[in-house]
């Protein structure tokens, strides 16, 4: 309900739900390592994952109206929640999509671009070069991936996280094997 709330409400709603509700989510996911927390952490990843989604589509709402917010209220919670995506994220499908949400919905640091590059290799190895998990598990790798894939080789490269050359890269080095 927070994040529908995040999602619809005004600039000072929006960053009083990320407030409350980010930094104890991602302080469940960074505690809960154990396997009998699983569940908890899973859950603690798509409310992650639905917090980063609402704030892209109340800036996308806010942007049609003519408003620019300025910082961009998910600045403060980007980068930590990148580190601690990406620390799991390789045998996660909760953690891979979540972490979607987070690079989609928000501008990363330069200082979380090697680390994120390094992900998304990592995930494309365990997709085409060395398969391994379950079906969702590379499912999600294959999602994520066509994601970022497709909005580097599109218009909205500028934006993208991975410039075109680093793709073809990808593509031609991991994907398509020469």
């Amino acid at each position: 309900y927070a994040a529908v709330l995040a999602s619809r409400g005004g600039s000072k709603t929006l960053q009083l739900c990320l407030k409350t509700m980010l930094p104890p989510l991602l302080q469940v996911v960074r505690d809960g390592s154990s396997i009998d927390k699983q569940e908890f952490v899973n859950t603690a990843l798509y409310g992650i994952g639905a917090f980063f989604s609402s704030c892209r589509a109340a800036m996308d709402r806010a942007a049609n109206d003519g408003v620019q917010w300025h910082p961009h209220p998910l600045q403060p919670y980007c980068s930590e929640a990148v580190q601690v995506l990406c620390g799991i994220a390789n045998d996660n499908a909760a953690a891979i999509r979540a972490l979607e949400s987070v690079l989609l919905a928000s501008p990363p640091a330069e200082d979380d671009m090697e680390r994120i590059n390094t992900m998304l290799r990592h995930m494309s190895s365990r997709l085409v070069v060395a398969p391994e998990g379950t079906e969702e598990l590379q499912a999600a790798r294959a999602q994520t991936l066509g994601v970022f894939l497709g909005r580097a080789l599109t218009a909205e490269s500028s934006n993208s996280l991975l410039d075109a050359a680093e793709i073809r890269e990808l593509l031609r080095n991991d994907i398509f094997l020469e």
